[in-house]
């Protein structure tokens, strides 16, 4: 997405400078060496789910835009736009049709409190499933990220389900990986999906039926509501969703 949003805003006489907010940083709740504030138009803030750091960004006083941002929007939305791809719809229409195929019992997995992302897509699928009427099991919706952290829960359970709805891919990646080297991965017996469209869903084995994101229209986006923030400062805070593609692979095929 960087790469089209620097295409989009070089055309309007911005220039984009990256900096790399360190644990120390957001600890300290501090921007980075590198941001001089008095030479800033605006700020672009890409997977920045610290709460107070954000809370932090926003009090400097410059048009900001958060893409993707914190889980714990019970406490409030940030004072600044915020950018999200559709998290809600390919994960439904995924759910609801796996239901009609007689696949029922499905779990989840993905820390749901790591980003507002994750939150959405574990949400969509939850709201899937009470649509149908469908019993979520719980012991099958596990909330962990990284292999490590997967393979532990995974392992601890005594039968799996018939899918995982997973939050992205290489949360997927991880859970396939781990369930063959425990032996219980069969393709065909136990479905998998992700949510990226990353390189790694179109080449891996299975191939990983996902969401796709636009990454050159989330780019526009983000452009509109940043120069927009500039050029009216008193506009009301938006949020805006850009549209998703469910994109099906082999890996939703039951045998």
């Amino acid at each position: 997405m960087l790469d089209a949003f620097q295409r989009e805003i070089s055309q309007l006489g911005y220039t984009l400078n990256t900096h790399r907010v360190t644990p120390e940083n957001i600890a300290a709740h501090t921007p980075p060496f590198t941001f001089n504030r008095e030479r800033t138009s605006a700020i672009l803030c890409i997977e920045m789910f610290d709460r107070d750091y954000d809370e932090m960004v926003c009090s400097l006083g410059l048009p900001t835009l958060f893409v993707d941002g914190p889980s714990n929007c019970c406490d409030g939305m940030l004072p600044a736009d915020q950018l999200y791809m559709d998290n809600t719809s390919g994960i439904m229409t995924l759910v609801r049709a796996m239901l009609s195929k007689g696949v029922e019992r499905i779990g989840f997995i993905g820390k749901h409190c790591h980003c507002r992302s994750f939150f959405e897509r574990y949400m969509a699928f939850r709201g899937a499933m009470l649509l149908a009427g469908k019993p979520v099991e719980e012991r099958w919706c596990l909330s962990c990220l990284g292999p490590e952290a997967i393979s532990a829960q995974l392992a601890a359970l005594s039968d799996l389900p018939q899918m995982f709805v997973c939050a992205n891919d290489f949360v997927a990646r991880d859970a396939i990986q781990a369930l063959r080297e425990q032996g219980r991965f069969s393709p065909g017996k136990i479905l998998f999906s992700g949510f990226d469209d990353a390189t790694e869903s179109r080449h891996g084995d299975p191939p990983l039926t996902t969401v796709h994101i636009h990454t050159q229209i989330m780019a526009f986006s983000a452009v509109h509501l940043l120069m927009s923030r500039i050029d009216q400062p008193s506009l009301d805070y938006r949020t805006i969703y850009t549209e998703t593609e469910l994109i099906w692979r082999t890996s939703t095929d039951s045998q």
